[in-house]
């Protein structure tokens, strides 16, 4: 399952060459070029819809969190960019977020399926209660 398109893939791709290149090259006093910080939110801006739009997947999640920490590391070595902090701040908390609900959906499943059965659950003496309940009432 590709959770990026193959135009996508190649713009996140790029950004992340570049972004590894740079860390690794251990030069932090020299700041990225535009067109390298450009490169950097045009992949955010691209994986920001798909991480809104797409079922969470574990490989999205993985996706979003760790491109995520890579462009906000870069971000505070070389990009300098509040835009971009922005844009990172915003994917991780999309992931985050949806990913509680995710769990608050499946707690939620599961306690309406042992209400369900609670519900069903009628021992004989239930209905020796009810039978005792109607006599008294004189019906």
């Amino acid at each position: 399952y590709a959770v990026l398109s193959k135009d996508r893939q190649k713009v996140v791709k790029c950004a992340f060459e570049l972004m590894k290149r740079q860390l690794a090259s251990n030069k932090f006093d020299k700041e990225a070029t535009g067109k390298e910080k450009s490169t950097v939110k045009e992949a955010l801006n691209t994986l920001l819809p798909v991480v809104i739009n797409q079922p969470m997947r574990p490989i999205l999640k993985d996706l979003g969190l760790e491109f995520g920490l890579l462009a906000f590391n870069w971000n505070k070595v070389f990009g300098k960019r509040p835009d971009i902090a922005a844009v990172v701040v915003t994917i991780k908390n999309v992931v985050e977020k949806t990913l509680s609900l995710m769990e608050a959906i499946d707690i939620i499943k599961s306690l309406t399926n042992r209400v369900r059965d609670m519900e069903r659950f009628s021992p004989p003496a239930f209905e020796l209660s009810k039978h005792y309940l109607k006599s008294l009432g004189g019906d």
